[in-house]
């Protein structure tokens, strides 16, 4: 390494901080990418997503170039482009469409997002673990399906965005 490289444990360092600051899943996007490693060690993804100045200084991923370098380096005249293994290809495709909100996450409330967690984690072989958090839907007066009390609730299902069907006579 020469003395102007920025060494895996800075970049780490540097995303994570950046990190700290933002959503959720660009936190764990993040952190798959560190946990992976082999991306953030490729000089290839590192200049053509990641910008940091200096060793010791935050560093941030540019979620759009990502998506690009995913993109464009996955296939070309319907070979493979990118030299990586189908499951790095896959991994890093997986943490850009996290780090870019492609699931919308940052959008849905407890309920939805546990339960998307859970399907994923079976589509694994994986059990997601802890009770379902299902705030707004333990209630007497609940009706599955019925957008009333789905709707009478959901502010504490921290889901507020929703209208549920109602309509107004305004």
């Amino acid at each position: 390494m020469s003395g102007n490289e920025i060494s895996f444990e800075d970049l780490a360092a540097g995303l994570r901080g950046w990190a700290r600051g933002r959503a959720a899943y660009e936190q764990a996007a993040v952190e798959l990418l560190i946990w992976h490693e082999t991306w953030l060690r490729r000089p290839d993804f590192r200049g053509a997503c990641i910008t940091q100045r200096a060793a010791g200084l935050v560093a941030r991923i540019d979620w759009e170039d990502a998506r690009e370098f995913v993109d464009n380096g996955f296939f070309a005249l319907g070979e493979p482009v990118l030299p990586a293994s189908s499951s790095q290809r896959r991994l890093l495709d997986f943490a850009v469409a996290l780090g870019e909100n492609m699931f919308g996450l940052s959008g849905m409330g407890i309920v939805h997002r546990w339960h998307m967690a859970a399907a994923f984690a079976r589509a694994c072989g994986q059990t997601l673990e802890g009770p379902v958090p299902e705030p707004g839907h333990n209630h007497p007066e609940f009706i599955p399906g019925s957008p009333e009390t789905c709707g009478a609730c959901a502010p504490l299902a921290q889901d507020e965005g929703r209208d549920y069907g109602r309509r107004s006579d305004g």
